[in-house]
C-alpha cells in the first residue's frame, strides 16, 4: 500500500466515522422525541422539535445516511 493510497483510505474511514455518528444523533433526537424525553429545543438540535424538520424526514434522511456509510464500504 501506498503512502497516498493509505491516507485516501484513512480520509474514507474517518467521513464514513462522521456519517455514521450523525446518523446517530439523527437517531437519537427521533427516539428522544416519542419517547417524551426532548421537551426544550437546543441551538443545535432543535429543527425537530421546533417543526422545521418532522420526524419522518429526519428518519430518512438517517437511513439515506446509514445506508450511503455501509454502501461506501460493501
Amino acid at each position: 500500500m501506498t503512502a497516498d493510497t493509505a491516507v485516501s483510505a484513512s480520509r474514507s474511514w474517518f467521513i464514513a466515522t462522521l456519517t455514521l455518528h450523525g446518523t446517530a444523533n439523527i437517531l437519537n433526537r427521533i427516539f428522544d422525541l416519542r419517547k417524551g424525553l426532548d421537551r426544550e429545543p437546543t441551538p443545535v438540535g432543535g429543527a425537530i422539535l421546533r417543526g422545521l424538520t418532522p420526524p419522518e424526514r429526519a428518519f430518512r434522511d438517517a437511513a439515506a445516511l446509514l445506508f450511503a456509510a455501509i454502501g461506501r464500504f460493501a
